[in-house]
C-alpha cells in the first residue's frame, strides 16, 4: 500500500488523487490518504469511491526513566 500524509491543516481528501497515482505507478491494489485525523482507504480494484475512517486515538505513551 501507499500512504499519502498531508498536514492536519488539510482535508484527507487533498491527498487522495496523489495516493491513487502512486499506487497505480507502483501496480498497488490499496491506498491511503490521512491528514492524522481521518484516513481515506482507496481499492483501485474494488472500490470506485475511498471509504473514510476516523483515524484511531492517539495514546500517549510516557516514557518515564528512573534510577
Amino acid at each position: 500500500a501507499v500512504v499519502e500524509v498531508k498536514s492536519i491543516a488539510f482535508p484527507a481528501e487533498t491527498g487522495v488523487q496523489q495516493a491513487r497515482e502512486y499506487a497505480e505507478i507502483l501496480g498497488l491494489k490499496f491506498a491511503y490518504a490521512t491528514n492524522g485525523r481521518q484516513i481515506i482507504e482507496i481499492d483501485r480494484f474494488l472500490s470506485p469511491y475511498p471509504a473514510i475512517k476516523p483515524a484511531p486515538p492517539v495514546i500517549p505513551v510516557c516514557r518515564c526513566g528512573g534510577g
